[in-house]
């Protein structure tokens, strides 16, 4: 998946991105045909399935439009699964307790949308994104769903991973300090050595430390380095 170049902060940052075929997506559409795939989500922060926060796709602008306008996600019985702990939920398997909202009905008849199935993506406990392939013609057999489940993580780190990357730090809500004291923490160094070699003091290196750790949702330093290292905020 490629992406357009980059907004300079993140405060700029579209809510939706539009999804641009390449060989890849292309590949696993020859596996499993479907006509439309969305990427919601990001692993890192607080950007949680099913408050429309970091999506991209090849929806029909149109549907997105009316889709994000009117929060239909909020009562979107797929969306609704996912959110009660289904790691994976289509139009005609999720519970009789979530009910189609007409409005939302319309709209996938109007634009063909007849079949969805959608991968919830977890760590730990946490959804951080899903992953969603809808098609027109016919429900997505057994084996079709077990395929697209594989490649779902991947195909998600694959579109999320410009975003991550540009905009890591600041979806944390980690100062420069934080990061600093992160990296240098990294390299193997304890607070009194990252003291001697920053601008920080050492209570200040051990607050930078904890507070960074707290926003990383880390259980403690060693933790936290690995969480940094995984989301790419330092080398």
């Amino acid at each position: 998946m490629q992406m357009s170049e980059l907004p300079a902060d993140l405060s700029s940052f579209p809510r939706h991105r539009r999804l641009v075929q390449d060989a890849a997506l292309e590949l696993a559409r020859r596996a499993v045909p479907f006509e439309f795939v969305s990427v919601s989500g990001l692993d890192l922060g607080d950007y949680t399935v099913g408050n429309f926060t970091g999506v991209t796709s090849n929806f029909p602008p149109a549907f997105v439009e009316a889709y994000e306008e009117e929060k239909l996600y909020l009562n979107d019985p797929v969306v609704l699964a996912g959110s009660t702990g289904a790691l994976v939920a289509s139009d005609t398997t999720v519970p009789e307790k979530f009910q189609t909202p007409q409005r939302l009905a319309y709209l996938l008849r109007t634009f063909r949308i007849l079949h969805r199935v959608a991968f919830f993506l977890q760590r730990g406990r946490r959804n951080y994104g899903s992953v969603v392939f809808a098609r027109e013609g016919g429900a997505f057999m057994p084996n079709e769903i077990e395929y697209l489940q594989l490649i779902s993580p991947t195909l998600h780190e694959k579109v999320t991973r410009p975003v991550v990357d540009r905009f890591g730090a600041e979806i944390s809500g980690l100062l420069e300090g934080e990061v600093e004291c992160l990296r240098l923490a990294g390299q193997g160094l304890t607070s009194e050595e990252i003291a001697a070699m920053s601008r920080f003091t050492r209570e200040t290196v051990d607050s930078y430390l904890k507070t960074a750790t707290r926003k990383l949702g880390a259980r403690n330093r060693a933790h936290a380095i690995a969480e940094a290292i995984r989301h790419r905020l330092i080398d």
